[in-house]
């Protein structure tokens, strides 16, 4: 008979270790712990981590699947990155960030300096695409219009019409109604969308914009030509809104929502203005810019001046000027034009890690040590600290950068959430579908 302890031939075999069933009951898991002790653990833990520890039993699944859990765990949460190549369904969080947060030593830190096509075979310092998230549909015609709250909206790139929003992390989507009220067809017709949250009814929206006549005054977009409908996430239906007759709206670009407050940059008479949509009262109005952005701007300029949300703060990115080539600036009151202030300008021309031209989007600002990080229309990111005049290009491992004029990624802000979709619907016949189920 084999001795207590002692492994029989088949655990020693497969390098499985045997526990003596005496003592077996003796180990302890981390469900056998207070939930509230439970819950402090999991919430410090990374992203992959947790998701990993509901996979493992039910009652961890249950815990970390728990509203309670899912709202504190967003209040913790840290802004990340969140990439797509615009050929794949597959989505990639850059969640090792915090590594910049009390700033980058010259010394100890390197990344990647080098200006080389197809340089993933020879650089030293990329950027790993981890952890990994897939999109709901199969196909991968579609963009992504924006995000909000660890949610996104994505839509179909030949008319921009939106299709479903979808919680990357979980994996669930639902998807968008259609209107059988608005004809509209895809050839010559533009559709706008923005995606936000109204936190007085906890409520997410969504916004479409519709020329409703593409053969009529094709060059001039005032509200007679428009549609403008809202959509409710979780219910089944849009709803028309009234428009003011002497809105203007053309090119809005950079879909951002901020105070319950979605928000384009729009071209209006060859210079540009943010045009804003307020969720409560249903209503257009103009934003007020910062000093000497979008003043006698052409087409060309407007479209190297970015816009986007970090912290709960409005970011706008100016990099269309010949004198200053990159000025970044943030709103820190909300709808005052005066609070408009110059986080930082560089001189591009004297900066070896920094392109001449193109587009410059703010994806995250470190406030502890007042660096920012960029993306850059040709594919890679620029991590800058102001106060030490210091700059480095960051590449994305497995990926060429190749000089273009638009960038080949879906690149935006991102919070991390495990807040269910099934909390919003508001309606029976709406279903909340999951990638992982198929």
């Amino acid at each position: 008979m084999r001795k207590k302890g002692v492994p029989n031939r088949f655990t020693r075999a497969s390098g499985i270790k045997a526990v003596d069933p005496e003592i077996q009951h003796l180990e302890t898991s981390l469900t056998d712990l207070p939930s509230h002790i439970t819950i402090q653990i999991l919430l410090r833990l990374p992203l992959k981590s947790i998701l990993k520890c509901k996979c493992v039993c039910r009652s961890l699944k249950s815990l970390i699947s728990n509203p309670e859990f899912t709202h504190l765990h967003f209040k913790e949460a840290k802004p990340g990155v969140m990439i797509r190549s615009n050929d794949s369904r597959t989505l990639h969080l850059l969640d090792q960030l915090n590594m910049f947060e009390d700033g980058v030593d010259k010394e100890k830190v390197q990344f990647c300096g080098c200006f080389r096509i197809f340089i993933n075979h020879i650089c030293r310092n990329p950027w790993k695409l981890d952890p990994k998230f897939k999109l709901p549909f199969r196909e991968s015609n579609y963009s992504v219009v924006n995000s909000c709250n660890g949610l996104i909206c994505l839509c179909d790139p030949l008319n921009n019409n939106p299709l479903a929003v979808s919680n990357p992390v979980t994996g669930e989507f639902i998807r968008l109604p259609d209107s059988h009220r608005i004809h509209y067809e895809s050839h010559g017709t533009l559709i706008y969308v923005g995606f936000g949250f109204q936190p007085k009814t906890n409520e997410y929206k969504v916004v479409r914009i519709l020329k409703e006549s593409p053969r009529r005054s094709t060059f001039l977009w005032y509200s007679k030509d428009l549609v403008v409908q809202v959509h409710t996430v979780g219910t089944s239906t849009w709803k028309n809104v009234v428009v003011d007759p002497k809105l203007f709206i053309r090119y809005l670009t950079f879909p951002t929502c901020v105070n319950g407050v979605l928000h384009w940059i729009v071209s209006h008479d060859w210079r540009g203005l943010i045009l804003c949509f307020n969720f409560e009262s249903e209503s257009f109005e103009y934003l007020p810019t910062p000093p000497g952005v979008f003043k006698n701007n052409g087409i060309t300029d407007i479209e190297r001046i970015s816009m986007a949300e970090l912290k709960g703060f409005l970011y706008i990115c100016d990099s269309s000027s010949k004198d200053i080539p990159v000025v970044v600036w943030i709103m820190k009151e909300y709808g005052i034009g005066e609070s408009w202030t110059k986080i930082f300008s560089v001189d591009t021309r004297g900066e070896h890690c920094w392109p001449l031209g193109g587009l410059y989007w703010p994806v995250k600002h470190f406030e502890k040590v007042d660096a920012i990080l960029m993306f850059h229309s040709d594919n890679y990111f620029i991590y800058y600290e102001p106060k030490r005049s210091f700059s480095k290009s960051l590449m994305v491992r497995g990926r060429p950068m190749v000089r273009r004029t638009g960038s080949t990624f879906d690149v935006f802000p991102y919070i991390p959430s495990l807040i269910s979709l099934k909390d919003v619907v508001k309606e029976d016949n709406v279903e909340v579908l999951n990638v992982y189920s198929r």
